[in-house]
């Protein structure tokens, strides 16, 4: 059984194997990311904090591409040769040299409908991998 805290995050397994404690994790850090991210609109996911140019629609974006980059490639190579290759972020802009690129251009998507929905769609193809 899941326990939830007040939040609604899955707590990680106290006691499990190597694969479970991750993806318990995992999912515990991506229901954080949901959780901070409700209920933002277009103004709030470009918000930034102090110095930082960090904003959470950039977090947004590049964890959706972090997350097809790894579990793609690590399915890539255990999936069967006849099963077509996971779906790659092809509407997103990938990042540059300097790893800027999913930052700078994720004040232009819009919330509904450009970082929010590519992290969850990148969320559930690892899912999708790792089950």
């Amino acid at each position: 059984m899941t326990y939830l805290d007040e939040q609604g995050r899955p707590e990680p397994p106290l006691a499990a194997d190597e694969t479970a404690t991750l993806l318990g994790f995992l999912e515990y850090q991506r229901a954080t990311l949901a959780w901070k991210c409700a209920g933002l609109d277009a103004a709030g996911l470009r918000a930034t904090v102090g110095a930082s140019s960090m904003t959470l629609g950039g977090l947004l974006k590049h964890l959706a591409y972090v997350e097809d980059l790894w579990f793609s490639a690590a399915a890539e190579h255990s999936r069967p040769a006849s099963a077509p290759a996971p779906d790659k972020i092809s509407s997103m802009t990938m990042p540059s040299a300097s790893g800027t690129t999913t930052w700078s251009t994720a004040s232009r998507s819009p919330p509904r409908c450009g970082n929010s929905r590519s992290w969850r769609s990148a969320a559930l193809r690892t899912r999708a991998v790792t089950q």
